[in-house]
């Protein structure tokens, strides 16, 4: 008797279809990633990779933060209601251009009181001041292809930004063998420019879009759950970069940037269904649907386990080979990164899922929780250990929010624990149809 397909042929076709394809153009932006890293890191040494870490990390969390995340419920509410599309389109694009704006007045303002390295900042103020706006535009446009699902567009541009980052270091290096680390910054602002306008322009037609105060009062009572979260996330991300850059010497934060690079190895694959999943997600309509959601994150799960198995192995040569000896003091951080960031890419989809299922509110308390304890982790082991007391913290609660989020979605959606965690044979079957015997007709 032949299995059960679980849910609708659609959903199950879109995933065996876009996985195997998006994975291979993930796989190619992600090796160009690790090229820029590795160009920067040699260009620029560990001190000032360090320096220029503590440089665009305020930036980055003003972008990531400071548009309330927004984007999710854009997505959620475009997908669900495209009758309304231009309406959706013009209340997230114009919200974001205003704050964009707003951010970058007032970093060109008090910029000098929030950077960690005053005498850096009032060097180049308006190329650091215009990161911000740069940011906030790459994250809007991503979240509008997203929306519109142009998921291989998508990955291909930004395959394209690593691509023009990498011809852009190179030309530096070359043309300007002592150039300074804003040439750098500029470098990033203007292919994150060059990129979002690329999406912009694909995604919507900017001559027909209209703002509604109904419509954007809708987004952001459903994006305010989720910005909590995300407020909370973004300090379990952030916080021990953010305390090494303010308090600790600058080439600590250059080691450290190194094993984070290395640990996104990890994410791979969670970062291409992470992609596909929140559409997905919010088309799920009975339990048959759920199943090939479910069967998406014990994938992603195994996955990352073998990765991890695998780079641990070689790591040390990987850092010597790739970014020199001179960085091997990111060795023992990356290795305590290991765990944390198979959690987090396991709770990347998790949380994917639950707000694509209407429920952002659900992530608040673990993303809080796990924030605080990151925070009191760093302010405690950091001066005791360095660079690896930030890594261990980073890992600890990574691994908390992880399981805490598991806990809520399996009470929320009355789901059993084996049911996101051990694949099974019906998982085997629906894997063995629909992604071995049809990968010829795929790819």
């Amino acid at each position: 008797m032949s299995a059960q397909l679980p849910g609708r042929n659609d959903n199950v076709k879109l995933i065996a279809r876009k996985i195997p394809l998006s994975t291979i153009v993930s796989l190619f932006t992600f090796a160009g990633g690790i090229v820029y890293s590795i160009l920067l890191a040699r260009a620029l040494g560990p001190e000032q990779r360090g320096v220029y870490t503590s440089i665009i990390i305020l930036p980055t969390a003003i972008a990531s933060i400071g548009t309330f995340s927004l984007g999710s419920a854009y997505i959620y509410y475009r997908i669900k209601d495209r009758n309304k599309s231009f309406d959706y389109d013009g209340c997230f694009f114009y919200f974001n251009l205003i704050l964009a704006l707003v951010y970058f007045l007032s970093m060109l303002m008090f910029g000098e009181k929030l950077f960690p390295n005053t005498a850096k900042f009032n060097e180049n103020r308006f190329a650091l001041s215009i990161c911000v706006v740069a940011y906030i535009l790459v994250n809007m446009s991503a979240s509008m292809m997203y929306a519109n699902r142009f998921i291989y567009r998508q990955m291909l541009s930004s395959f394209a930004w690593e691509a023009l980052k990498i011809i852009g270091v190179i030309v530096i290096i070359f043309v300007f063998p002592n150039a300074n680390i804003y040439l750098f910054v500029w470098l990033l602002i203007i292919t994150c420019v060059i990129i979002s306008t690329y999406r912009i322009s694909i995604s919507i037609n900017i001559f027909k879009i209209a703002a509604s105060r109904k419509l954007f009062l809708k987004l952001m009572k459903f994006s305010i759950y989720d910005w909590l979260s995300s407020l909370s996330g973004k300090a379990n991300l952030l916080f021990d970069q953010f305390y090494l850059a303010y308090f600790m010497e600058p080439i600590l934060l250059g080691y450290y940037a190194i094993a984070l690079a290395m640990a996104n190895i990890i994410k791979i694959l969670p970062a291409t269904i992470a992609q596909i999943i929140l559409p997905l997600a919010a088309e799920i309509e009975n339990k048959q649907d759920e199943v090939i959601a479910h069967l998406i994150l014990k994938i992603n799960l195994y996955f990352a386990l073998l990765v991890t198995l695998a780079v641990l192995t070689i790591s040390k040569m990987l850092i010597s080979i790739l970014y020199g000896k001179a960085y091997m003091s990111a060795l023992y951080p990356f290795m305590l990164l290991l765990p944390g960031t198979v959690a987090l890419s396991y709770n990347k989809l998790l949380l994917r899922i639950i707000v694509g299922r209407g429920k952002p509110k659900l992530n608040t308390i673990s993303s809080v929780i796990s924030a605080l304890l990151n925070v009191v982790l760093v302010i405690a082991l950091i001066p005791i250990w360095g660079v690896e007391g930030a890594a261990l913290a980073s890992s600890v609660s990574y691994t908390t929010y992880a399981i805490i989020n598991v806990w809520i979605y399996t009470c929320a959606f009355d789901v059993k624990l084996n049911k996101i965690i051990i694949i099974n044979r019906s998982d085997l079957a629906i894997i063995n149809r629909f992604t071995i015997k049809k990968w010829k007709g795929v790819v």
